[in-house]
């Protein structure tokens, strides 16, 4: 820092020029002023000048102009024997007057001839001490002169500026800027004479002051850059080395890079040409005239000309920066330096795209010269990644970024790019945390870009891939890479992804690349033909590759590639190959690298099991088991790992055969090959197979399933590859095995996530090896162990099963034997046993009619062979077979056994899936010919039910031969037993039937029990008499049975089971409320059937083992039996609802509430564990707390049967409720315990005959909306399930494995189930009860947003609207008219006569929701989710209510604001259609809108009725009002189940029924101003309307706000916002222009805040635009004064002239940029009256119109004020140098205002003001070094002050060096973001000036001190104005209050202007009170206080 900050800080040569020493003088005056006034001389010369000055005030036209200057020439002539002017300051100003551009040449040439005669008469000594007020209109003039002038100037310039020499100093850089417009054409006739005076100028003040101001010019005016340029080139002195430097230019290299800078930014290209050719001619870099930051500085400036595109500038750049046009390296000392500046571009954070993008596109035009592009590039590559990575992160222009970035990588030669890469990757390190970043560079390459192309696809990525995968097989040890490994392996997996399957199929020779273009180029050899045959080409090339490390060859390409071209040869010259060739070889790294990971990284970290074969133990070894962190990366690194072998797998070749080709060809090993030539090695030998054993280790010896997982599927892609298939391995059957009994482990409940993987698994183990196999391990899991241990294996099979049966239709043939063990458990007498089968029955077995597969090739099984014969009995004639051969009787006797097992728990939905299905497998088809021609049944066409039955009948049929055994017989009576048992249940159960069959059935029946009878048959007779009465029941006319002829019922084979209970459950729920109908017309003892069901209600234990049986969790096994057995007895409950049903609803509830408090822990543990790639932490009791599936599908479904029977007027009767299979469902809540106390407790309704289904009814209803928020919960609850497994389908992400994606399947699959459910409930609920239904979803989705719905669509939750939309038959429309509904029946229910009348007309369920809340919803609804064309379709039930309501607007106005936001919603939605076709609706609604809307503007103006404006919840909703405080007792359990009801609802209806009044009407304005008045007029197409509602908001709303001196405060930007709305509308000035001018008017207008204020600033700039008069009345207001009263004192006018002047600046600082230029000369004409009249309040007003002006108005339109404001600045400064001010506050005020004004012009650097800046601060760094000298005085105005008041002329404190600002530069460093900050950040120049008011002048001196100094620091660090700053603080001087925080503003009002228009004191006003603190005198504040915004941003910077 001090060594780059040194060249300023010494002068250097600039010493050796002697200081202009100044005589001491404080005022223009002599000092011998008071001598010459006694002079009768000089008085008559005062005298005759004042007269003539006097007179220039009468001129009207520009002849008067010469008489007045003739007169006063004469004067001057006749008096020039004094030296000392008389009234210098005002002739100064009317000379400068007189040289105004827009006068005739005449009069310059006279004015000029004054000057002359002025600096004639003064003489050189008082000619420097005036110098500031003659030269304010030379300085200028020069510019803008005739040619006929311009000799005239350059003489008075050359005759007496030049003779001052050193005394010229202070006014160089201002003479110079003079000077310099001559020289901007160098053919011009006066540039030769300029460029003597300058250099004139250069031999009086010395060449280092003259550059020094050289360069300070080129940085603040721009608009003179080209000549000064001009007279560089020509006269610039040679600089070759540091001693040329120090004499030239005095060492200020700092400066002159700085300047140098801002010229090659300039926007003309001239300029940039120039600057170029001064770098090249005059600053070669070879000289090394610039260092460090400076250089660093020059060359980001000078790089930024390639945007230009100009080949002329880059031509000149290039030889610049190479040191020459025909040089080819660009040198170091030039290269490090633009790297840095680039690289320090790249850092910069912007907002602006075009700053951001800027160093990409340099970098684009760069490339063009490549001896520059491509140095930069490699240096600058890892930076470009870098910044543009965390540009991506943070930059709100991340798409236009990175079409950027792509466009410049297209412009770079892949093989650099692809270099640049391949450094970042082997610089990267896998041991260090530190060295990662490269890695996580190259990830965001691979991820950003496409990487397509044929070179970067065929070579690169496979090298790259090579690289890395090498660097696997030689880390030095696992742990201490383990960190970084997933990064690493997550790169390769990228690069696999990235390499196309050409290029894993092909090779390509090396030798061509660079030369032939790749697309022409034909691969070398082929993937082969699919049996692992390898082309001839393969072994006939590579041999040369063998020979040498693949890595060092390729670390050696691209080292050569990193340097000059042609480096590449030698590798054209070798047959190297590239493309598949290079991967084969990664891909055999990966496989090594999978056994190391195995040995030394699985089996350290996890528990192994001994193996089952000890030959594949041979990779084992014993170490410790390390953390659970360890195991967990390991895992995550192997999984990694064998997703991407697996990916190659299907390309490349496992065991690498072609390199052991290529070795045998070199004669390493003798081995015979097959025909086609490829060798043919064992797969146990060799170290192709290195891999084979850790894996098949791994895959059975791992107790992780993520481990066996990803071994497995690796271990079988290897091995089933199709291009290079793997003979099966030795020992293989032992190792299915081993593997099958570690899947069997994960098939258990706890493991839900590992479930469907497990099974895709076995049947992939089926595919390569016998399913013999895993059928014998899963029969001995199902028949070994304990009862207890057997029961855990019968669920595993049965999740088996449920996944196989939709993965493989075969399951059933191929496990057969496990089938029939699981079937045989139906019957086990062990209860735990058979408890387990039905379980798996019930829960797993979704289709039927596959289990009878097996069975039925039992049944048909070609031994049994029989012979007919017909046996006479009795008469009759018994039909009769008789086997005649032994065959398996027992396994028949078995299978009949099997089905009625089935038959038992199966029931009818077996019996209709037989009834349904046809039999269609051609071997069941062909062994059932007989079936025809005994039984007259096609048999080519019959159902399942129909075979069965014939079976059935012929088993009956048949009987033994005479000689048959005992055991025989035995048998055989077994097997008639259990088929007369199977008829019956197939007869007398089913709802299907074939009456042919059944007529055979019957006959055959009877004739066989016949037969029986004679035959002592007794065992089968039962039986058989039980068949016949189930076909009599059959017969009978109760039953309703579906005829089935030889025609197929349905085509389906299988009918899954869910969906046959749904679809038999609703034709059972419509067949029973039938016959329900006709029993009890008919039969009404028909219940006597079922005595104990009718009494059930009367046990007193019940209810205790319902709710024990249902909420132990031991039991669960058993739920759906007592389900069942609960809604089969309802019918007999009906009257036991308190003591019985409720306390089971309760209990229901408070299951599914642990259900989901369990499955939420379950998936949080799960996901867990997912993150942390499946490392176990060992929590199996987490993973026992979620429910299985099956047990909600059945508390949902037992809820959903309670419900609709307790909401059904019939009960059960009339919604066939009655016990089934669940479907799917669930959720839990907090609800309801005490409510029903209330309600039976006592009769507050009144309904004396209620019944006690009314009552039941009631309850549920006042229940329901608590029940649904907690289906809400349980509805939302696997949302998180479903992203998960949506994401994890993609395939990039590639360190996921399938077991982890079979998770989210199950997790999804589990969720549509009880969504299905669930929905099923609110069907039943909405059939019965649609109205509460939709109540109580709105009561939960407020009470699900916690009653704040007033959020942005992405913030609401929407679970309940999708639980409502879900429904079937609750569509938008329906949705929206039953709200409408309701809340037309509310006000129908206020309208009743009488307390009777209403109870008649109230609904069941309690009002709990305010109407606010159901209008509410309704807007959120219709606005968000409901389309447009349903509100057209609702659009006359909205238009009925509206109207309903605007006919009872008292009982309505709480609602008319939700009312008039749903119209808005309806007519923004009907924006969108087309439109109205009929005009009458469209003239309906337009009237409804505008009634509501005034019904609102009457509420906002306060003109309705007195009363609450808000609606509180009506009294008729009292009753529920205690629902949530009172508890019941369940049953005799003796406790009681705390539940809440709904969270938060009872809070937000308090919070939309009890707000106050003014709240509703500030809310109604916000609406207003917000959204209404903006849409008007896409709403309304009547202008009439518009006007009408505007002019109604403006006569109620805004006038009274405006009138009213007391309003509230709270309203005023509410309603300024409104006005704003209104502005818009361009119809509508006349409706609110009146009323907002007045109050613009009011004396008052300015105590307001900065809201108010920016809200001011529309208004007014709307209302001036559209009437042009004000712009003029206003100004007119200036200088008129309107007399309000007979009396106005001095003060009184003036202050409300002070005032006119403030509007009329506020109106200026309104409008736009040059807006009011046309009423500038008015403007000025006010100003200068302003100035005449001694009044410092109008002062205050005037400096302030002058500071808006500034930043409002071009400044080349403001020539005309600089003579009057230069002349009364140096007026107020030299009268305050003087001591003649005024002792007053005012005037103290006014001073303020004109140094703020003073502060603007330097911040603003306004070209026009650098020829005078000089006068009043000290510019160039070498005066302020003078100030140290005791002899010099300064010469500025600031410091002149400073010094005289400070008293401390020798303080060598004041002059202190610039502040770091200037020397933003500290050093080089590495890439970083400092750099880039400090070299680019954005300096601002901000105003010093920053209080409102001060109480002394010498609060000024800080200003004065540091004022200088500020201005060259910022000029120095080529600082740009704050303009934000400058406005925010402008806009806070108009205003008395001001409510915002603007950076570095004292906020302390202002002590002028303290008087009203009146005349009064000043108070708070009709736009707000002062605010606290107001009252806090202020100061102004130092530059070295760090509290100045200025010095922060310093210290920032530093």
């Amino acid at each position: 820092m001090a060594e780059s900050s040194g060249n300023i800080s010494e002068p250097g040569a600039l010493r050796a020029s002697a200081s202009t020493e100044f005589p001491i003088g404080d005022t223009y005056e002599s000092t011998s002023s008071e001598d010459l006034r006694k002079d009768p001389k000089y008085r008559r010369y005062l005298n005759a000048v004042d007269k003539i000055l006097l007179s220039f005030d009468t001129i009207s036209e520009w002849a008067d102009v010469i008489g007045f200057l003739t007169r006063l020439a004469k004067t001057l002539q006749a008096h020039s024997s004094h030296s000392a002017i008389p009234q210098k300051l005002v002739i100064a100003k009317r000379l400068a007057q007189c040289l105004n551009p827009a006068l005739p040449a005449g009069v310059h040439q006279k004015t000029l001839d004054v000057y002359g005669l002025i600096f004639e008469a003064t003489g050189t000594t008082q000619l420097a001490e005036d110098l500031p007020l003659w030269s304010c209109g030379l300085f200028p003039f020069l510019q803008n002169s005739p040619t006929t002038v311009k000799p005239q100037v350059l003489a008075l310039y050359e005759k007496y500026y030049l003779p001052l020499g050193l005394r010229l100093k202070p006014s160089l850089k201002a003479l110079i800027l003079a000077l310099l417009p001559s020289l901007e054409e160098e053919n011009n006739e006066y540039f030769d004479r300029v460029m003597g005076i300058l250099d004139g100028l250069v031999r009086s003040v010395g060449q280092g002051y003259f550059y020094h101001c050289i360069w300070l010019s080129l940085i603040s005016v721009p608009h003179l850059r080209l000549a000064a340029v001009n007279y560089l080139l020509r006269r610039m002195p040679k600089v070759s080395s540091a001693e040329d430097v120090a004499v030239v230019l005095g060492n200020d290299t700092s400066l002159l890079a700085r300047a140098l800078s801002a010229v090659l930014e300039d926007r003309v290209l001239l300029v940039q040409r120039g600057a170029l050719e001064l770098l090249l001619v005059h600053f070669p870099l070879k000289y090394g005239l610039f260092h460090g930051p400076d250089l660093v500085l020059l060359l980001g400036a000078s790089a930024g000309v390639v945007l230009r595109k100009d080949m002329s500038l880059n031509r000149r750049l290039y030889a610049w920066l190479l040191g020459s046009a025909d040089s080819k390296l660009l040198a170091d000392d030039c290269r490090f330096p633009l790297t840095s500046a680039l690289r320090a571009m790249f850092y910069t954070p912007s907002a602006d795209f075009s700053e951001i993008s800027k160093p990409y596109k340099i970098m684009i035009s760069l490339m063009d010269k490549t001896e520059i592009g491509q140095p930069l590039l490699r240096d600058l590559f890892p930076i470009i990644f870098h910044s543009l990575k965390k540009q991506m992160e943070s930059s709100t222009h991340q798409t236009e970024l990175l079409q950027t970035a792509t466009m410049f990588l297209d412009m770079v030669d892949p093989l650099l790019i692809w270099t640049q890469l391949y450094r970042i990757v082997r610089k990267a390190s896998l041991e260090s945390m530190d060295k990662v970043e490269g890695y996580e560079l190259f990830d965001f390459a691979l991820s950003t870009f496409k990487w397509s192309d044929d070179e970067t696809q065929r070579v690169h990525l496979p090298f790259l891939f090579k690289t890395m995968t090498n660097r696997l097989t030689t880390l030095p040890s696992l742990p201490e890479t383990l960190a970084n490994l997933p990064l690493y392996l997550k790169l390769i997996g990228k690069l696999e992804f990235l390499i196309g399957d050409d290029v894993l199929s092909h090779s390509w020779s090396l030798r061509d690349f660079g030369g032939a273009s790749m697309e022409e180029l034909p691969p070398t050899d082929a993937a082969g033909d699919g049996n692992g045959g390898l082309s001839s080409a393969a072994k006939r090339t590579g041999v040369e590759q063998t020979k040498r490390d693949m890595v060092v060859e390729i670390d050696e390409f691209y080292e050569m590639a990193d340097n000059a071209s042609g480096a590449l040869d030698p590798f054209r010259q070798q047959n190297i190959l590239v493309g598949r060739n290079i991967l084969q070889s990664g891909f055999s790294d990966l496989l090594a690298f999978v056994a190391r990971l195995i040995t030394d990284g699985i089996f350290h970290d996890h528990q192994v099991e001994k193996p089952a074969n000890e030959a594949l133990d041979r990779t084992v070894v014993n170490a410790p088991v390390s953390s659970y962190h360890g195991r967990r990366r390991i895992t995550s690194v192997f999984g990694q790992v064998t997703t991407i072998i697996q990916s190659l797998a299907a390309h490349l070749d496992p065991l690498d055969r072609e390199a052991q080709l290529r070795r045998m060809s070199q004669g390493d090993v003798q081995q015979h090959c097959t025909e086609e030539g490829v060798p043919l090695p064992s797969v146990s030998e060799g170290t192709g197979t290195m891999w084979l054993v850790p894996l098949m280790n791994a895959a059975h010896m791992v107790n992780d399933f993520p481990v066996l997982n990803a071994a497995l599927s690796c271990l079988l892609s290897l091995l089933t590859s199709k291009l290079y298939p793997i003979p099966e391995p030795p020992q293989f059957n032992h190792f299915v095995c081993a593997v099958m009994q570690k899947l069997w482990m994960f098939l258990g409940p706890e493991e839900v996530r590992y479930h469907s993987r497990a099974v895709e698994l076995i049947w992939a183990l089926c595919s390569v090896s016998s399913s013999y196999i895993m059928e014998n391990v899963m029969a001995q899991q199902l028949t070994s162990g304990t009862s207890s241990e057997r029961l855990g294996r019968f669920e595993k099979f049965g999740i088996f099963w449920r996944l196989s049966e939709e993965a493989a239709s075969h399951a059933s043939m191929l496990f057969s034997r496990p089938l029939f063990i699981m079937l045989d458990a139906l019957r086990s007498k062990d209860p735990l046993i058979r408890r387990g089968g039905e379980t798996w029955f019930r829960s797993y077995v979704k289709s039927y009619i596959r289990i009878l597969d097996p069975l039925l090739a039992i049944l048909l099984h070609r031994d049994i062979r029989r012979i007919s014969k017909n046996v006479r009995v009795s008469g009759e004639d018994v039909a009769l077979f008789y086997y005649t051969a032994p065959f398996n009787q027992a396994q028949v006797d078995y299978a009949y056994q099997t089905l009625l097992g089935i038959l038992s728990f199966g029931d009818r939905l077996f019996l209709r899936s037989i009834w349904m299905a046809t039999v269609k497998l051609p071997d069941l088809v062909n062994a059932c010919r007989w079936m025809e021609e005994d039984y007259n049944i096609p048999s080519n066409h019959f159902t399942y039910a129909e075979l069965l039955i014939t079976l059935s009948l012929r088993y009956l049929q048949s009987e033994p031969l005479p000689h048959a055994s005992t055991s025989e017989i035995n048998l055989i009576e077994s097997i008639q037993a259990r088929a007369a048992e199977f008829l019956l249940i197939v007869l007398s159960r089913s709802d299907y039937a074939n009456y042919q069959l059944v007529s055979v059935v019957q006959g055959i029946v009877i004739r066989k029990l016949l037969y029986c009878i004679f035959a002592c048959k007794l065992d089968v007779q039962p039986r058989m008499l039980q068949v016949l009465h189930g076909i009599a029941g059959l017969l009978s006319s109760q039953r309703v049975v579906h005829e089935v002829g030889t025609v197929p019922v349905s085509t389906k084979a299988d009918v899954p089971v869910s969906a046959a209970m749904d679809s038999m459950l609703a034709a059972e729920m419509r067949t029973e409320s039938q016959e329900h109908t006709e029993s009890s017309e008919t039969k009404p003892n028909s219940n006597a059937t079922f005595p104990r069901l009718r009494t059930i209600g009367s046990s007193p234990i019940l209810v205790r083992t319902l709710l024990d049986a249902l909420s132990i969790r031991t039991n669960r096994p058993v739920l759906q039996h007592y389900m069942d057995f609960i809604l089969s007895s309802l019918p007999h409950l009906r009257n036991s609802f308190r003591r019985i049903l409720l306390p089971i609803i309760q209990c229901l509830c408070d299951e599914l509430r642990k259900y989901q408090d369990g499955m939420r822990k379950y998936m949080s543990y799960s996901f867990e564990r997912l993150q942390s790639n499946g490392i176990d932490p060992g929590d199996e009791q987490l993973s026992m707390q979620a429910y299985p599936e099956l047990d909600a599908l059945v508390l949902l479904y037992g809820l959903e049967k309670l419900i609709a029977f307790c909401l059904a007027e019939g009960g059960l009767d009339s919604t066939g409720a009655k016990g089934g299979p669940p479907g799917a469902g669930g959720t839990s809540f907090k609800f309801f315990t005490g409510y029903v106390a209330s309600v039976f407790g006592s009769d507050e309704r009144g309904l004396e005959a209620e019944t006690a289904q009314q009552r039941m009814t009631e309850v549920v209803l006042n229940l329901l909306p608590s029940i649904l928020r907690n289906l809400q919960e349980l509805y939302g609850l696997f949302d998180v399930c479903s992203t998960e497994g949506q994401s994890m389908e993609s395939r990039n992400q590639l360190d996921q494995s399938n077991a982890q994606e079979s998770m989210g399947m199950s997790f999804t699959f589990l969720r549509d189930r009880l969504r299905f459910r669930i929905r099923k409930v609110l069907e039943a609920t909405y059939k019965l009860h649609s109205a509460d239904t939709i109540e109580s979803l709105i009561e939960v989705w407020l009470a699900e947003n916690g009653g704040h719905v007033d959020k942005e669509e992405k913030a609401l939750k929407r679970t309940a609207i999708a639980m409502m939309e879900v429904i079937h038959g609750s569509t938008p429309r329906s949705i929206v008219t039953t709200v409408l509904d309701i809340l037309k029946e509310r006000g129908v229910i206020l309208q009743g006569t009488s307390q009777r009348d209403r109870i008649k007309k109230a609904s069941l369920k309690a009002r709990t929701l305010p109407d606010i809340s159901l209008v509410l919803f309704l807007e959120k609804y219709c606005a968000l989710w409901a389309p447009a064309e349903t509100l057209k379709e609702t659009w006359p039930y909205v238009a009925a209510y509206v109207k309903e309501a605007s006919a009872q607007a008292s009982a309505y106005k709480h609602l008319f604001l939700p009312i008039l936001r749903l119209l808005n919603v309806y007519f923004e939605k009907f924006a969108t259609l087309p439109q109205f076709e009929d005009k009458r609706i469209l003239r309906e609604a337009e009237d409804l809108y505008q009634k509501v809307c005034d019904y609102c503007i009457l509420i906002a103006g306060r003109s309705f009725d007195q009363g609450s404006w808000r609606k509180s919840v009506q009294a008729a909703d009292t009753d529920t009002a205690n629902a949530d405080q009172v508890g019941i007792g369940i049953g005799g359990r003796g406790d009681a189940t705390a539940v809440l009801p709904l969270p938060e609802i009872d809070h937000m209806v308090k919070r939309l029924s009890k707000v106050s009044d003014e709240s509703l009407v500030q809310e109604v304005v916000v609406f207003f101003g917000s959204s209404l008045v903006p849409s008007l007029r896409r709403f309304l197409l009547d202008q009439d309307r518009i006007l009408s509602i505007l002019s109604n908001m403006v006569y109620y709303i805004v006038a009274p706000l405006f009138r009213n001196k007391q309003s509230v405060k709270a309203l005023l930007n509410p309603i300024l916002e409104l006005v704003c709305a209104m502005t818009t509308l361009p119809a509508a000035h006349r409706a609110w222009r009146r009323e907002a001018w007045d109050a613009f008017l009011d004396p008052k207008f300015f105590e307001m805040g900065i809201v108010a204020s920016r809200k001011w600033r529309v208004i007014v700039q709307a209302m001036v635009s559209s009437d042009k008069e004000k712009i003029a009345d206003l100004i007119g207001r200036i200088s008129a004064v309107p007399s309000a009263t007979l009396f106005m004192s001095k003060d009184q006018e003036t202050t409300i002239r002070a005032y006119a002047v403030r509007r009329l600046s506020f109106v200026i600082f309104s409008g736009t940029m040059d807006q009011y230029v046309p009423q500038l000369p008015g403007i000025q004409e006010k100003l200068v009256d302003i100035f005449k009249v001694k009044s410092d309040v109008m002062h205050i007003e005037a400096y302030l119109c002058l500071r808006v002006l500034l930043c409002r108005i071009s400044t080349h339109h403001l020539a005309n004020f600089w003579p009057t404001v230069l002349t009364e600045l140096i007026r107020v400064f030299e009268m305050y140098l003087r001591g003649d001010e005024a002792r007053s506050a005012e005037s103290t005020a006014a001073f303020l205002a004109a140094c703020k004004f003073l502060d603007l012009l330097l911040v603003l650097q306004i070209e026009e003001f650098q020829w005078h800046q000089w006068i009043f601060i000290t510019e160039t760094l070498e005066v302020l070094q003078d100030a140290n000298n005791a002899a010099v005085r300064p010469v500025a105005f600031v410091d002149k002050l400073y010094t005289k008041w400070s008293g401390q002329l020798n303080d060598s404190s004041m002059w202190t060096q610039p502040s770091i600002d200037s020397y933003p530069l500290e050093g080089l460093r590495p890439v970083s973001d400092d750099l880039a900050t400090s070299l680019h950040h954005q300096v601002r120049r901000r105003p010093l000036l920053t209080a409102r008011s001060i109480s002394d002048k010498r609060e000024l001196l800080p200003f004065f001190q540091s004022a200088s100094r500020y201005i060259y620091e910022t000029t120095y660090s080529l600082a740009k104005p704050d303009i934000e700053l400058v406005e925010n603080m402008l806009e806070a001087e108009f205003l008395f209050v001001d409510d915002a925080a603007i950076p570095g503003f004292d906020s302390t009002p202002r002590t002028s202007l303290t008087l009203t228009e009146s005349g009064g004191a000043g108070s708070p006003g009709a736009f707000g009170g002062r605010e606290a603190g107001a009252d806090v005198s202020g100061g102004v504040i130092d530059l070295n206080s760090p509290n100045h915004p200025a010095v922060k941003e310093n210290e920032n910077r530093t």
